[in-house]
């Protein structure tokens, strides 16, 4: 697995804008970004759904022990994160569902 610990060009916190760029730049290299308690880390997307299912949401911090853990109404901007994360990580599974479904229609349609 090659999660890599993303640092910030500034010692100061990033602006909402900055931390949208680092996020959405960072997805279209192929890497999901996600909030650990050491920091940003990012992982590109196709290692992090080879992962187990209960690896890839501990992963993401949504495995249901620490959602059940975590409820609070404090650090949404750490939260904001991680759903974004999720999203980029189910599109990804989605689009490997599809490919899936075409190929096994046409194998469908070969054997008929």
């Amino acid at each position: 697995m090659s999660e890599e610990n993303l640092e910030l060009e500034e010692e100061k916190e990033p602006t909402v804008e900055e931390f949208k760029k680092i996020v959405t730049d960072s997805e279209k290299e192929g890497t999901v970004v996600f909030q650990t308690f050491m920091g940003l880390m990012g992982m590109p997307v196709e290692e992090i759904i080879k992962q187990p299912t209960d690896g890839l949401l501990y992963d993401l911090n949504r495995d249901k022990a620490t959602i059940l853990s975590n409820i609070s109404a404090e650090d949404q901007f750490n939260k904001w994160v991680n759903d974004y994360a999720v999203a980029v990580v189910i599109s990804k599974l989605k689009e490997y569902y599809d490919m899936y479904q075409i190929l096994v229609a046409k194998l469908i349609e070969e054997k008929e």
